[in-house]
């Protein structure tokens, strides 16, 4: 199950088993990601994939894939050093709460946890901040190792959703196509599989959120 299928499959655990599956409420609130929105709440992926697989085997039967199918994992750290404009932004931040902006303007936070928060988001992309700051060093470091290595597919995996539009915009200027996945998006099971299929033909660059990237695989 992935995007909203948690939520979806309510209706035929509901129909598979009423006493248990009995208040769509409770369950969605129990199993699902909760986003606020303008329209409502929105839900979406699952908060708990090990003890809902538990909850709900009765009904429903899971095919995992042998480790042997899967090839090795290897990790490597990327060190990337933040270019002079952006650590002064960045220092300012940390020290005072503030910075200024390169059209003139002011970046103010109202207490040190916000501050943080916000740096967090800077560091993936500055125009989180301010559209008139660069898109910084990660994501120029990132577009590097993509060229040298000849990547025809890769992924980027962010907490943020806020960056995600700079990153698709970074790299659709360089040419090179990009597919989504986050929560909030209309992004359920039948657009999750569309999504996937673009990306899968047409290579490029899938950004997703590391609290959506639970219940599907990028082949």
């Amino acid at each position: 199950a992935g995007g909203k299928g948690v939520q979806d499959m309510w209706a035929v655990l509901h129909l598979c088993d009423p006493v248990k599956f009995h208040a769509y409420w409770p369950y969605v609130n129990r199993w699902c990601h909760k986003e606020e929105t303008h329209f409502g709440q929105k839900f979406y992926g699952c908060k708990n994939i090990p003890e809902w697989r538990k909850l709900v085997a009765p009904y429903i039967y899971h095919r995992r894939k042998d480790s042997k199918d899967y090839p090795p994992k290897t990790r490597q750290a990327l060190e990337v050093e933040m270019e002079p404009w952006q650590k002064k932004a960045h220092d300012s931040i940390v020290k005072e709460l503030m910075a200024e902006l390169p059209d003139g303007a002011l970046f103010a936070s109202p207490h040190s946890a916000a501050a943080m928060m916000k740096l967090r988001q800077f560091m993936v992309c500055p125009k989180v901040i301010s559209p008139s700051f660069d898109y910084g060093a990660g994501l120029e470091a990132v577009l590097a190792d993509v060229q040298e290595s000849e990547l025809k597919h890769f992924v980027i995996s962010t907490p943020f959703k806020d960056p995600i539009p700079w990153i698709e915009e970074f790299f659709r200027l360089h040419k090179i196509p990009t597919e989504r996945l986050h929560g909030g998006d209309g992004c359920d099971v039948d657009e999750m599989a569309r999504r996937i299929d673009r990306w899968t033909k047409n290579g490029g660059c899938m950004i997703q959120t590391i609290q959506f990237a639970e219940s599907y695989e990028l082949p």
